[in-house]
């Protein structure tokens, strides 16, 4: 009972992260403009805060999403042939609309209308006569300061079971909901991070070199797998043909097959900071294909992109993602449209009725500089993609973070990151953390020691029978540098006990230096070893594991990076191998053998060119 009480315990510090959330402040706007005669949806409809530069444009269906973290009490609704509209919202809350639109009647003379050319596909050929010019690969090299905000969000959750007891850690963190204004999902941060850092590129020959200055992180710490880096998963160059999403190709907008793909429409034209720009926008001519829709804003004379707006199309079948989006600006240097910055939103979802995650990036760029020159060995001659983190990287206040940052956090951000690391220090989410550990790495922390693995515990074998183990390593809070390990197993039908042990010893870490020595008793499968995911493991239970041999093995080793990307291993090996019952040792003669010494030396390199 007292196992079921801990299992209980378990599966209820699951579901507790599916359910709470925090408070923070924030107007959130979506709707659906509609035509009060027809009740058909208005595309290209203008909406926008009152007294301020925040707003967008309905897509082809009417349906917009906007919001805004000042204090803003109205939004404007208008567009061409309709009679404008002023709606009072409540402010720092998520509201959601069905907005109707009187249309406005003219009186007029007579119009001729010839047919003629779409102003559109004008401006779009323009467009493609200018990529090859404006895209930024074209250029020598580049170099820039990057800030870049992540952030990991739980959506599509319950939270009806909020006033369980179990739940009670977490009663300060259920005074608000905080819900998506692009998809209308309520939602939970899991992860926030912010990353400063220095990058460079060169075209040919091609390198990339990414320096982590600095690294601010709350959240669940063994999800941050990313290893720090600032650049991004997906290269959203809309100057190419094809941008890759999951392995997925996306016709980009402005593609050169973009008007057998695409239908375009201009619809306004106005300055932008200096430049004068036409502002258009684009649909699928077809249903479940990989295509985007949204809008965006050309300059003139270069036919570059300053703004574009793409969302990912309802009927593209891209699996386990339900929705995203990229919002890009650029910024003229030199009479060159380069990148400035980049908005990026993601919903994972397996089906409507479970939970998923919100993935959501924030790039800005600063202190951009063109074509310059890179010493003489800047770059690695044997990595593409460098990417190195300063030392004391993670080490940097509150009040140095106010200087990084490119943009200041809005108040919903700053709550996330107190939040998040109030939370991890309740014993419900401890519970979470190691449950999660357990997962990933089969074994169980208790303060200075892990017990472990979970899938090793018991196995089944021809020789052993029911075979049963235990085995446990240091943690990182008894040492950083020496891990010790070891394991003891019996087997029911053959009455022997077996064991191992060993220790693993951080050198240095730049270069990397690692000594490993172990030794072990053990029954080991024919054409495995200890190491491998194989006969000592619980699914070997349905297995057949009868060429099995007992072996006492002794090894030393050191391994140790060269250089970058290079990395050399030496192990020296000792070993006795004695006959079992189904495999015998037998000399020339018929004479059966006692046992088989070995011993060798092992030397083995890795390159990875990224």
């Amino acid at each position: 009972m007292r196992a079921l009480s801990e299992v209980k315990k378990v599966l209820f510090s699951i579901i507790l992260i599916l359910i709470f959330s925090s408070s923070f402040s924030q107007t959130k706007i979506r709707g659906v403009i509609l035509n009060e005669k027809t009740s058909s949806e208005i595309p290209f409809a203008s909406i926008s805060f009152l007294d301020s530069n925040i707003g967008c444009v309905s897509d082809y269906k009417g349906i917009f999403f906007i919001e805004s973290n000042t204090n803003i009490n109205r939004i404007v609704i208008s567009c061409i042939g309709f009679i404008s509209d002023t709606l009072e919202i409540v402010n720092n809350k998520y509201q959601d609309f069905i907005i109707y639109l009187k249309p406005e009647s003219y009186t007029i003379e007579e119009v001729v209308v010839r047919a003629g050319e779409n102003p559109a596909d004008i401006l779009f050929k323009k467009i493609l006569r200018n990529k090859k010019v404006n895209n930024i690969n074209k250029l020598k090299a580049y170099s820039y300061e990057q800030y870049t905000k992540m952030q990991v969000d739980i959506n599509n959750f319950n939270i009806t079971n909020k006033d369980n007891i179990i739940f009670k850690d977490f009663e300060s963190v259920f005074n608000g909901i905080d819900t998506s204004s692009a998809t209308g999902k309520i939602y939970m941060p899991l992860i926030i991070s912010e990353t400063l850092s220095d990058f460079y590129y060169q075209n040919f020959p091609r390198h990339r070199k990414e320096i982590i200055n600095a690294v601010n992180f709350a959240g669940v710490e063994n999800l941050s797998a990313s290893r720090y880096t600032g650049q991004m998963y997906v290269d959203f160059n809309f100057y190419l043909n094809f941008i890759t999403i999951l392995e997925k190709q996306f016709v980009s907008p402005i593609s050169h097959s973009g008007q057998l793909t695409y239908e375009y429409y201009l619809i306004d034209s106005t300055f932008i900071d200096d430049s004068w720009c036409y502002h258009m926008t684009f649909k699928p001519k077809r249903k479940h294909e990989f295509t985007f829709k949204g809008d965006m804003w050309i300059a003139d004379t270069s036919f570059a992109l300053k703004k574009i707006s793409a969302h990912m199309t309802e009927t593209a079948n891209l699996a386990f993602v339900s929705d995203f989006y990229v919002k890009k600006e650029y910024k003229k240097i030199e009479n060159f449209y380069f990148p400035e910055k980049e908005d990026f939103f993601i919903d994972f979802n397996i089906s409507k009725f479970t939970a998923g995650f919100f993935g959501r990036k924030y790039t800005s760029r600063k202190k951009i500089v063109l074509n310059p020159e890179y010493p003489k060995f800047f770059f690695s001659p044997t990595e593409f993609r460098e990417i190195e983190v300063k030392n004391f990287a993670s080490e940097f206040d509150s009040a140095s973070w106010v200087k990084f940052r490119h943009t200041e956090l809005s108040q919903k951000e700053q709550d996330i990151f107190i939040m998040v690391d109030s939370v991890k220090s309740q014993p419900t989410f401890k519970r979470i953390e190691n449950f999660v550990y357990l997962l990933g790495t089969g074994y169980l922390r208790r303060n200075f020691i892990e017990i472990g693995p979970y899938y090793k515990v018991y196995s089944k074998n021809a020789i052993e029978g029911h075979r049963v183990r235990l085995g446990m390593r240091t943690s990182n809070k008894f040492s950083k540098k020496v891990e010790l390990n070891g394991y003891m197993a019996f087997g029911l039908d053959d009455q022997k006990a077996k064991y191992g042990i060993g220790s693993k010893l951080k050198i240095n870490r730049e270069p990397w230096t690692l000594v490993k020595i172990n030794f072990y008793r053990d029954m080991v499968q024919l054409g495995a070893n200890l190491g491998d995911f194989g006969s000592d493991n619980i699914f070997s239970v349905y297995g057949k594991n009868d060429k099995l041999l007992f072996i006492e093995n002794f090894e030393l080793g050191i391994e140790r990076d060269i250089a970058k990307s290079l990395t050399a291993t030496i192990f020296f090996t000792h070993k006795e191998i004695f006959p079992t019952d189904s495999i015998l040792f037998i000399d020339e003669t018929g004479i059966p053998i006692n046992n088989i010494t070995a011993s060798e030396i092992t030397i083995s390199t890795r390159f990875g060119i990224n």
